[in-house]
């Protein structure tokens, strides 16, 4: 048996380096480089409160066709929401 600590792995076309982090849930998973991670993690987040957003116009009756993909107006209103809302 042979056992290695702390080099970079390949899985499936993507190379993974000590330090990166790994993310899994039951659809699948994703490896942010660890210089990344925090760009990333902001993105995330905003990128999920736009989410939340749309659902509720979706769950207001708003077609989903008019505000996903996100149109310059849905994205216009979000950021009021957003500014309403604190965040």
């Amino acid at each position: 048996m042979c056992l290695d600590l702390g080099l970079a792995v390949r899985c499936f076309g993507v190379t993974v380096r000590p330090g990166d982090y790994v993310l899994a849930d039951d659809d699948g998973l994703v490896a942010v480089p660890a210089a990344l991670a925090a760009e990333v993690a902001t993105d995330g987040g905003d990128t999920e409160l736009k989410e939340t957003f749309i659902r509720g116009l979706v769950e207001q009756g708003v077609p989903i066709a008019d505000c996903y993909p996100p149109t310059a107006a849905v994205v216009e209103q979000f950021h009021t929401w957003k500014h309403e809302h604190g965040y």
